[in-house]
């Protein structure tokens, strides 16, 4: 009996470690297009406020939920980068560090990372800025498209004496 309830813990602690979400697809492709998508593509569309561009990219049923929980859809996001140039430094050091992708199927993917680079801050000043999001992108007629997005921890810390 003793080896049985052994046998049953080691297999148990064997596969507490696995994932239940769906298998990744198995091509690095798929990987290779999410990873540009967040890193290049979508950061790109508010680089050069362009809204007409964002509005092809996003998946009509988009929602955008900020670190203080306030919500803005498709129109208001599309809306909101034709209105605002990128408030972003000069000397374009923005990186994204994605922490994983997460494949729900293999036509619903979440990629999640952080954020940071130097910006100006809403009262004017330069700060080092930092954020975490994660996105949930859709395959939508052969092309990932994001339908949410969710940030959290945003940080703008003053940068003093550069």
């Amino acid at each position: 009996m003793i080896r049985f309830w052994l046998l049953l813990s080691v297999l148990f602690l064997s596969n507490a470690g696995v994932h239940t979400a769906a298998a990744a697809p198995s091509d690095k492709n798929t990987l290779a297009v999410l990873t540009e998508i967040k890193i290049n593509e979508w950061p790109s569309y508010y680089k050069n406020q362009d809204a007409d561009g964002l509005a092809a990219f996003l998946s009509e049923d988009f929602v955008f939920i900020t670190d203080n929980g306030s919500r803005s859809s498709y129109q208001q996001e599309v809306d909101w980068v034709r209105n605002n140039p990128w408030s972003g430094a000069d000397n374009d050091d923005f990186v994204y560090r994605i922490e994983d992708i997460v494949f729900q199927s293999h036509t619903v993917a979440i990629i999640y990372g952080e954020g940071t680079s130097t910006r100006t801050s809403d009262d004017g000043e330069l700060c080092h800025h930092s954020y975490w999001s994660s996105n949930t992108l859709r395959m939508e007629d052969g092309r990932w498209k994001p339908t949410f997005s969710h940030v959290s921890g945003v940080k703008c810390t003053p940068i003093k004496g550069e």
